[in-house]
Order: structure tokens, then sequence, then C-alpha cells
């Protein structure tokens, strides 16, 4: 359906800014998290488990650390 990959590509490039640009790790995504404004795009709420990572630092890999080793 290309409605739906309209909108995972949405939620897929969102995340993305966030985490590469904003350095920003949203860690609570859920359908009750993502909302359609009336634009028709979509909009992450609820930021209270997201954490800021580093100081402009790019993260591509999952550290031995956040797996629990």
């Amino acid at each position: 359906d290309e409605v739906a990959k309209f909108y995972a590509g949405e939620v897929a490039l969102a995340l993305e800014y966030l985490h590469d640009d904003a350095g920003v790790v949203f860690r609570d995504l859920k359908p009750e998290n993502v909302l359609i404004a009336a634009s028709g795009h979509v909009l992450l709420v609820d930021f209270g488990f997201a954490r800021k990572v580093g100081n402009g630092v790019k993260y591509n890999h999952v550290s031995q650390r956040s797996l629990g080793k």
C-alpha cells in the first residue's frame, strides 16, 4: 500500500533526523506516539524516554554496554 509506505518513510526520516542531526535517541516508538498532522505529515510525540547522545558525534553502532554486556 502506497499510503503505508509513505508514513513508514516519514517515520524513518524523522528518526534519522533525530539520531543523526539532533543527537536524540527516541526510545518510545509505538503507534500511539506517532500522530498525523493536519498537513498529512508525521509527528513524533512523547519524548519522556528520549535521550540526548554525544556532542555532535554520530553513533552508527550498538555498543556492548547498551546490550547489557
